[in-house]
């Protein structure tokens, strides 16, 4: 499949990892104009709009806003959040709509899609309300979009924070954690590896984007970094089976970088990483192949893909393993991190993920301003602590002989 799936601090140098925090994050936020709401949500009844509401409403008492198509499923979802959440009718497509319900908002978080359609439609309505944003979604569109702004977002004091997920988003940020902590551990990082997957449904958005991705970019071949440098892979190492530790066993995996990984990954000096992607069959990477090479009809890509994806046997909902060896005082030595989450836990994983950045965004700490992948736009240490706090709980291993 060539894991084509997109979206649903001052270190010591060791000579591995460009800096990946800074620590000046976020200038001062431009002052909110009267809005009658702190947090937007658009996709409001959708699976993982719901969820991020949910999460908010969790983690604060601030005024939440819900938008979206279907007035009644927005006001039944309100209603059982309680009164601090509020519904309206937004159009996407609609500039005058979309533009007001991002006016009543200080932060958006955009739970719609298909991405691959709506691209940085709101995004750039956002930016034009003076609006921080939040997407939980990948693909790159949005960050293309936005780049161009990326200076007056920067001079504003406004986020624009895209990827901030579980794939891509939180993928990206535990590889992006792991290294920051193992650079002051370890005296020379020889190797990063990267196993992450799910089994959960995808919506349909999801599923449109999925196919768009495949025919656009399915004919890349696969690469990794070795010494610092990207290298072709060779057809035997695309594909491989690997035992990745409990709860989540012997699995199939297919070498694959999204663009958020690939940045990352990209930015390893003097060392090997390699990312792979969870595959639930070899029946998986055969139809991805066949939604690259042939023109079938949407809709029927879609049903084979989505049939394709669901994986009855991982005992996990999805994960994120990363590995790395090192050296610390002329020993080889060997870090691991692990994030797992629980069958039927997709959405909320997405969520939690979003709501967090969205929240403290609203508490101007720890967000950057200006346009960035999630693992950019925060400090993966200081974020992964914050996720410690609303359950998101990862696993440290470590080993003096290598893994």
């Amino acid at each position: 499949m060539g894991g084509a799936q997109p979206a649903r601090s001052e270190e010591r140098d060791h000579g591995t990892l460009a800096p990946l925090v800074k620590l000046n994050w976020l200038k001062p936020a431009c002052k909110s104009m009267n809005r009658s709401a702190t947090f937007g949500v658009i996709g409001g009844s959708g699976s993982t709009g719901k969820s991020v509401a949910k999460e908010l409403r969790c983690s604060t008492d601030r005024a939440i806003l819900i938008g979206g198509r279907n007035l009644a499923n927005l006001e039944a979802v309100a209603a059982d959040l309680g009164a601090a959440v509020s519904a309206v009718r937004v159009d996407v497509r609609d500039p005058q709509s979309l533009e007001e319900f991002c006016g009543r908002c200080s932060v958006v978080v955009n739970c719609g899609g298909p991405v691959s359609e709506l691209q940085d439609l709101v995004a750039q309505a956002a930016l034009r309300t003076r609006s921080h944003y939040v997407d939980v979604a990948g693909l790159t569109l949005v960050r293309e979009g936005m780049i161009p702004h990326n200076q007056e977002l920067s001079d504003l004091g406004l986020a624009c924070v895209v990827s901030a997920g579980w794939l891509p988003g939180m993928t990206e940020l535990l590889p992006a954690y792991s290294l920051a902590v193992s650079k002051t551990q370890m005296d020379a990082i020889h190797s990063v590896t990267i196993h992450s997957g799910d089994s959960g449904e995808w919506s349909n958005s999801a599923m449109r984007d999925i196919v768009w991705y495949l025919r656009k970019f399915g004919r890349r071949r696969p690469r990794y970094i070795r010494n610092g440098e990207w290298v072709p892979a060779k057809l035997p190492e695309v594909l491989a089976k690997k035992d990745v530790g409990s709860p989540i066993g012997r699995c199939l995996f297919s070498m694959s970088c999204l663009p958020e990984m690939e940045e990352l990954m990209g930015r390893l000096k003097g060392c090997d990483g390699r990312a792979y992607t969870y595959l639930p069959s070899r029946r998986t990477a055969v139809v991805a192949s066949l939604i690259t090479l042939l023109v079938l009809p949407t809709d029927f890509a879609i049903r084979r893909m989505r049939q394709a994806l669901l994986a009855e046997s991982l005992p996990v909902g999805g994960f994120s393993v990363v590995e790395i060896q090192g050296r610390c005082e002329a020993r080889e030595v060997s870090h691991r991190y692990q994030v797992t989450f629980k069958r039927g836990r997709e959405y909320g994983m997405n969520a939690v993920v979003a709501a967090t950045v969205a929240r403290l965004i609203s508490e101007g700490d720890g967000v950057k301003a200006g346009v960035h992948f999630l693992t950019d736009a925060v400090n993966p240490v200081r974020f992964m602590e914050e996720l410690r706090k609303v359950g998101v709980f990862q696993m440290e291993s470590f080993n003096a002989g290598g893994i």
